[in-house]
């Protein structure tokens, strides 16, 4: 088992200045990985996938690949950098959200020997929402996301599941390699969370 990270960094015009924020993915590569040319069709894959779930004001900078991430911080190494272009595309009329706002999208891994429930989620910061149905209360975090608020990110977290690159799969998992429960589904969770920038 060889989980490597990859970091997909984004940014957006927040408060007059140029804010970065990244999603981050762990893939299982057992059949390695081992050239420029897969990690970049590995990155282009996800790329595609995350696009139509942001909105038109977040744009894609770069891509970074490292690991393996169940080992050492010294054999955690970084293996490939990628810079990225383009922007969201994310169909449907629903009103801009306040761009610290994240939909939060997860898959269930198990219990832990402890018996502590554990996630495997994504925080996204979309900056608009997909529903033509979205009111002030979604965008605020006070009222519950709709079904067609959410549908985008499950979609999104469903194709990301198992991506073949060379034509081997690579699984998404944890950052130690802990693999999707077969059959997972993911969800979304009811509410908007806040994850603030750096500033």
């Amino acid at each position: 088992m060889a989980p490597f990270g990859v970091h997909i960094t984004k940014q957006v015009t927040w408060r007059g200045q140029l804010e970065e924020f990244e999603n981050v993915y762990h893939y299982d590569t057992s059949s390695p990985i081992s050239t420029d040319a897969g990690w970049s069709d590995l990155i282009d894959q996800i790329v595609a996938a995350e696009k139509p779930r942001f909105g038109a004001v977040v744009s894609w900078k770069q891509a970074r690949v490292h690991g393996p991430t169940n080992t050492t911080q010294a054999e955690d190494v970084m293996v490939y950098v990628k810079d990225l272009s383009g922007s969201g595309t994310i169909a449907g009329a629903g009103a801009a959200m306040p761009y610290e706002s994240t939909i939060v999208a997860q898959f269930y891994l198990g219990r832990s020997a402890r018996g502590y429930k554990r996630f495997l989620r994504k925080y996204y910061h979309t900056c608009k929402l997909a529903s033509t149905a979205s009111g002030s209360g979604v965008e605020l975090g006070n009222a519950q996301l709709s079904a067609a608020d959410k549908q985008p990110y499950i979609d999104l977290l469903n194709a990301l599941k198992t991506l073949v690159v060379g034509g081997s799969n690579n699984d998404l998992c944890s950052p130690s390699g802990t693999h999707l429960p077969l059959g997972s589904s993911p969800t979304v969770l009811n509410y908007t969370h806040v994850r603030q920038f750096r500033r």
